[in-house]
């Protein structure tokens, strides 16, 4: 996108969602970007979420069983862990904030077992593993 940086993409099935990060013209890294993937697999633009107090939207990815967007923010101000629940995967709606000072740089999503985590990695600083169980959302019932 010509008005931010991206950052990391995750493809789930004809979806597409991409992260931002720096300051290009003006504008943070705020941004998670949905795409809508054509029949020959051409993206098209179609909305974005946009969370105050970030600066960097570094690792995006969707849960395997397509209920989750998960991604890891970095500062100034609301860095951590946001989880978007994708009952409809073109409008995503917030369900969950995990705080963490300093950010998370890296974070992945897996299936261990019956349960759903998210494993971060705290930005360089005071660099630390942490792991989020994100098994509440996870449930079809969840909101």
């Amino acid at each position: 996108v010509p008005e931010r940086f991206s950052s990391d993409l995750w493809i789930h099935e004809d979806h597409a969602y991409t992260g931002t990060w720096g300051n290009r013209g003006g504008r943070p890294g705020n941004a998670v970007k949905i795409w809508q993937l054509g029949s020959n697999g051409a993206p098209t633009l179609v909305d974005s979420i946009i969370v105050n107090g970030i600066g960097t939207v570094s690792d995006i990815q969707v849960s395997d069983n397509g209920r989750l967007l998960v991604f890891s923010a970095e500062g100034p101000a609301n860095a951590g862990l946001y989880v978007y629940r994708r009952t409809d995967p073109l409008k995503p709606t917030r369900v969950g904030f995990y705080p963490v000072e300093q950010g998370i740089h890296t974070v992945t999503v897996a299936r261990v077992g019956d349960k759903l985590y998210a494993f971060g990695a705290r930005n360089p600083v005071s660099p630390a593993l942490l792991i989020f169980d994100l098994s509440a959302y996870d449930r079809e019932e969840a909101p």
